[in-house]
C-alpha cells in the first residue's frame, strides 16, 4: 500500500471359466470283490461378465450476468506484516468484502445470495503513517468478485486507485476508485459501459484517532467494518 497521510476527507473382469471336479468313491459294505467305482461329476460355471456403466455429466458454462448489482456485508483489511510505529518492512494489505445481501437491476440474473470480493495492495513500508491519503495506484487495483450461486461467472473489477476517507460517523475507510479515478469490469455485471460506474468501499468501526492510537501503541494487524460493492 502506497504511503498515505492524514488528514482525511469526509466522504469444488470377467471371471474365468471354473471347472469343479468332484470324485465320489462307492465301497460296498458286504462284498470285497467289487472294485470301487468312481463316479466323476464335473460342474462348469460359465464366465460371468461384469457390466460397467459409465456416467458422464455435462457441466454448463457459468452465466455472464448482465446489468448491475449492489452488495453489502462485512469488510476486512488485513495488514501483513502488521502496521506499527516506525515500521520499515514492505507492506501487503488484503481487503476482503464478504457480502450477504445483493440486489440486481436490469439483469438476466434475478437472485444473487452472496459474494466474496478480494483485493491486494502493496506498499513500501508498514509504518502507521502509511494510513493516509488518496492514492493513484502504481499498478491498478483489481478486485475479483465471486458470486453465489457459482453458476454466475466471476467479475474482474479494475480501479485506477483508492482513497482513505471518513464517513459521516467519522470512521476510517478505503474507497475505490480514488477521487476523479476510473473503473472497469469484465465478466458479470459490466453494465452498459463496461463497468465505468463501479465502486467499492470498506469502512472500519474506528475513527482516525482510534486507528492511529492502536497502531502506535500495539500495532495494527487488521481492521474490520462494513463493505459495499456496486458494479454497473
Amino acid at each position: 500500500m502506497p504511503r498515505m497521510r492524514f488528514p482525511l476527507r469526509n466522504r469444488s473382469p470377467a471371471v474365468a471359466g471354473v471347472v469343479l471336479v468332484v470324485s465320489l468313491v462307492f465301497v460296498p459294505a458286504c462284498s470285497s470283490s467289487h472294485k470301487p467305482t468312481t463316479a466323476s461329476t464335473s460342474t462348469s460355471t460359465s464366465p460371468t461378465t461384469s457390466n460397467s456403466t459409465s456416467t458422464s455429466s455435462t457441466t454448463s458454462a457459468p452465466t455472464v450476468a448482465t446489468g448491475s448489482i449492489t452488495c453489502s456485508g462485512t469488510g476486512t483489511v488485513t495488514f501483513d506484516p502488521p502496521l506499527q510505529k516506525g515500521g520499515t518492512s514492505p507492506e501487503t494489505a488484503t481487503i476482503t468484502i464478504a457480502a450477504s445481501t445483493c440486489t440486481t437491476s436490469g439483469s438476466n440474473v434475478s437472485k444473487v445470495t452472496g459474494a466474496t470480493t478480494t483485493l491486494t495492495l502493496h506498499g513500501p513500508s508498514n509504518a502507521c503513517s502509511a494510513l493516509g491519503t488518496s492514492n493513484p495506484a502504481s499498478g491498478p487495483p483489481t478486485w475479483t468478485a465471486r458470486w453465489i450461486p457459482s453458476s454466475i461467472a466471476n467479475s474482474m473489477v479494475t480501479f485506477s486507485g483508492h482513497a482513505i476517507e471518513t464517513n459521516s460517523a467519522g470512521d476510517v475507510g478505503f474507497v475505490f476508485p480514488n477521487s476523479g479515478g476510473s473503473a472497469s469490469v469484465t465478466g458479470s455485471f459490466a453494465g452498459s459501459d463496461k463497468g465505468a460506474g463501479s465502486s467499492a468501499s470498506t469502512y472500519t468501526d474506528m475513527t482516525e484517532h482510534g486507528v492511529l492510537s492502536t497502531c502506535r501503541s500495539s500495532g495494527l494487524p487488521q481492521l474490520t467494518g462494513k463493505g459495499t460493492v456496486t458494479l454497473s
